[in-house]
């Protein structure tokens, strides 16, 4: 997936995010901008790395990172 595509899909998110009275610390193309660079870079050092973590166990580890952030 390219970056404008994911930073839509953050965009997506966010957005059904605040429809759910979620109050967002910051602008949305901010957040999206920032989420969307630690998703690939996360993503390059699992490739580089050779996937020492299943697909399962890196999506679990990168949705605490975001959404523990997220919620504070």
């Amino acid at each position: 997936m390219g970056h404008e595509k994911t930073v839509q899909n953050w965009l997506n998110h966010i957005e059904r995010l605040r429809e759910k009275g979620l109050q967002i610390p910051s602008e949305p193309m901010v957040i999206a901008q920032y989420l969307t660079g630690a998703f690939m870079s996360l993503l390059k050092w699992w490739l580089d790395e050779k996937m020492p973590h299943s697909p399962e166990e890196m999506d679990a580890i990168f949705r605490e990172l975001t959404f523990s952030g997220l919620m504070e």
